[in-house]
């Protein structure tokens, strides 16, 4: 049926969005492409919110953080909590990396508070992971380390593996912030064992970008730019636009003044991949406001028939 088509391109997109997001969306639009077609409400907000996920790991931040409000609206209209939180998740994630962190702090907390009144723990350490890590963000080391700790105490507590390796890379770039560079490897090298040991693609490659830049701030070149490497190639081979980006980058700065004609080559790859993003996000604009104009749409009929109504129940019409 149409409903459980539905129901399986939303799961089949929750299963590739961290590995392939390019994949995550494609199946996000299919469900949702379905959904609409069939005035299946909930499976549209599913569909959104995955869409929204994808779309920001592909790098674009705007029509991600639209594609989540779109999903909200759904959510309220349904009374969803647990989809509210997780929209709430995302939103968090886009205002954070636009550099609004008191914005994104609040966000996370509003999730994780929804997440804890429900008992869904797991999303309770990935939220708790987002504060130390929006904290951290911010310069406040202390707070970032007390919802750190948090963070890793709850998933060895319930024994979730979702979350553990990125907990414990944060963790790692909190510790040589402070300057504990025993403390800042020792959870840096534990979050890459994880990934390796859980085939988590994406944290293995946020795991290699804080190795690497702890390396690179203890001035050892030839190991930030192993792990630099590594996460630049697996990022390219699973279209992690921003991560892409992010290697590249580093890879440049670190060859800089070393090996001025590689710089300059990371360095063309960083600003052709931004140039990437850009066209991407202009391509994923019009995807995003076909269904904001929609939902405006739908939302502008509801309410002509909710007047209609109401002049009948008066009598005048």
């Amino acid at each position: 049926t149409d409903t459980s088509r539905v129901r399986l391109l939303v799961d089949l997109s929750i299963k590739y969005y961290l590995t392939k997001p390019d994949s995550g969306l494609s199946y996000a639009t299919m469900a949702l492409t379905i959904s609409r077609k069939t005035g299946n409400k909930r499976g549209e907000m599913h569909a959104l919110t995955q869409a929204g996920f994808s779309i920001w790991l592909l790098g674009n931040r705007p029509a991600a953080l639209q594609t989540f409000f779109s999903s909200i609206n759904i959510a309220g209209q349904l009374n969803d909590k647990w989809s509210i939180a997780r929209n709430y998740d995302g939103m968090s994630c886009v205002y954070s990396e636009q550099g609004d962190g008191k914005t994104a702090i609040e966000y996370a907390f509003k999730s994780e508070a929804i997440f804890r009144h429900l008992h869904d723990y797991a999303n309770v350490v990935d939220e708790l992971m987002d504060i130390e890590d929006f904290y951290k963000a911010d310069g406040k080391l202390d707070s970032s380390l007390i919802f750190g700790k948090k963070a890793l105490e709850t998933s060895e507590r319930i024994k979730e593996f979702t979350w553990r390796s990125q907990i414990l890379g944060s963790l790692g770039e909190v510790y040589f912030r402070l300057n504990n560079r025993k403390y800042a490897l020792e959870y840096s090298y534990r979050s890459i064992a994880i990934a390796k040991q859980q085939k988590q693609i994406y944290n293995l490659i946020v795991a290699y970008y804080a190795l690497a830049t702890t390396y690179h701030g203890m001035g050892k070149r030839d190991s930030c730019i192993f792990y630099a490497k590594e996460m630049f190639d697996l990022a390219q081979s699973r279209s992690f636009g921003l991560q892409i980006s992010d290697a590249s980058s580093l890879l440049a700065n670190v060859y800089y003044g070393y090996n001025d004609h590689v710089a300059a080559q990371y360095y063309k790859i960083a600003t052709s991949i931004k140039d990437s993003l850009f066209s991407a996000e202009k391509a994923k604009q019009v995807f995003i406001i076909r269904i904001t104009e929609q939902q405006h749409e739908a939302d502008l009929k509801n309410a002509v028939i909710a007047y209609q109504n109401k002049l009948k129940l008066l009598g005048i019409l």
